[in-house]
């Protein structure tokens, strides 16, 4: 059979787990270009896809604040003068101040963006008239090209000595993946298709430094 050859655009919206460091199912989405070379019922389909995802930063905040912390009453006596032995006494509240320490922890939000690199060996297993459907899988290479850390939201004037630690965990530079698809195809003109193709993509390490598990 002839060799066939398509190149299509994708804009994907992604949901990811990160696992226990991070809230789970932080959103995302990945524009793609993709070209593709049919021989019969397979396909062969390498791509470039700029990817865009969400994920929860962590600071420990630490700062002092001088500060009321408790009070005392204190008496003061008085005769105003009186030549009875009559004595008045008024009480009064005095407020005690002293340094205090706080130890607080801020979520933010970080975006990252990715080049990954997908190549997919695909099987058309169903094509009546317009309609198709395709089962697809591959590995995928994502390269971290930047990242945006978004400053905690603290905001105390009376606060001094203040320290920020980002304990946000740094993410790797390079990583693999596995991905799986189920591809729907309706052909709009001999040269015009529109696709939906849900996909699963499993990461084989963790996105984290110093973090093994998947």
């Amino acid at each position: 059979k002839p060799v066939q050859f398509s190149a299509g655009l994708y804009f994907l919206p992604e949901w990811t787990d990160y696992g226990n460091l991070s809230e789970t199912f932080q959103s995302g989405y990945t524009q793609e270009i993709m070209a593709s070379v049919q021989i019969g019922n397979f396909m062969l389909r390498p791509g470039l896809e700029i990817t865009r995802s969400q994920d929860n930063g962590n600071y420990e905040v630490n700062y002092s604040k001088y500060e009321m912390t408790g009070y005392y009453l204190g008496t003061d006596f008085e005769n105003w003068g009186n030549p009875s032995d009559t004595m008045s006494y008024l009480l009064d509240e005095h407020g005690l101040y002293d340094t205090v320490f706080y130890n607080e922890v801020y979520r933010t939000d970080n975006t990252y963006t990715y080049l990954q690199i997908p190549l997919q060996v695909g099987y058309k297993f169903l094509k009546h008239k317009r309609f198709s459907m395709m089962v697809s899988g591959g590995p995928c290479l994502s390269l971290l090209l930047n990242e945006k850390k978004s400053d905690p939201a603290f905001r105390d004037f009376a606060a001094e000595n203040i320290m920020m630690v980002d304990q946000t965990p740094e993410r790797k530079y390079s990583n693999w993946q596995l991905l799986l698809g189920l591809s729907t195809q309706y052909m709009l003109t001999g040269k015009f298709s529109l696709s939906v193709e849900p996909t699963y993509r499993q990461y084989f390490q963790s996105t984290y430094d110093g973090n093994g598990s998947g």
